[in-house]
């Protein structure tokens, strides 16, 4: 069976988009094998140009519990590794549950089959229906943070 294309779309987000969710409708018209959806974006840690501001944003939260002083300098690098984007994935069929994927990865690969869903994903038979997909937006640290999101059939 040959593999067709069903939804290629992309975007960009502003930072500070926080605990968002972006929805996209499919209808699928025919009985397929399987499906393969496929989500990615970039930009997954701090710019280096807005490092120095995340820094005072650190140290401005840490004043309220503990003195500045009692920060070791090594303590405030991890401190300033730990915030992410992530986006992550929920997939439904008619309005059913069919998994999510949460994941701190900048590119998700899902495989929805009959025999071998990807895990976290039940078994799935690709039949006519209406499928969504939901990007569950976290915490974008960067302006203009590239995402796709395409879906394929066989």
């Amino acid at each position: 069976m040959k593999r067709k294309e069903l939804i290629r779309v992309e975007g960009l987000l502003p930072r500070a988009f926080h605990l968002g969710h972006i929805t996209y409708t499919v209808v699928l018209e025919e009985p397929m094998e399987r499906l393969r959806i496929v989500s990615a974006f970039d930009k997954h840690k701090i710019e280096p140009e807005h490092r120095d501001e995340l820094a005072q944003a650190c140290r401005e939260a840490i004043h309220h519990y503990v003195p500045l002083d009692q920060v070791p300098p090594a303590a405030m690098d991890r401190l300033l590794n730990i915030p992410k984007t992530e986006i992550n994935l929920s997939v439904f069929f008619n309005e059913e549950l069919v998994g999510c994927m949460l994941k701190d990865l900048t590119r998700k690969e899902i495989v929805l089959s009959p025999e071998d869903s990807t895990v976290g994903f039940l078994p799935f038979t690709p039949r006519p229906g209406v499928l969504k997909i939901v990007l569950h937006v976290q915490n974008v640290l960067n302006d203009n943070t590239h995402y796709t999101l395409a879906v394929e059939g066989d």
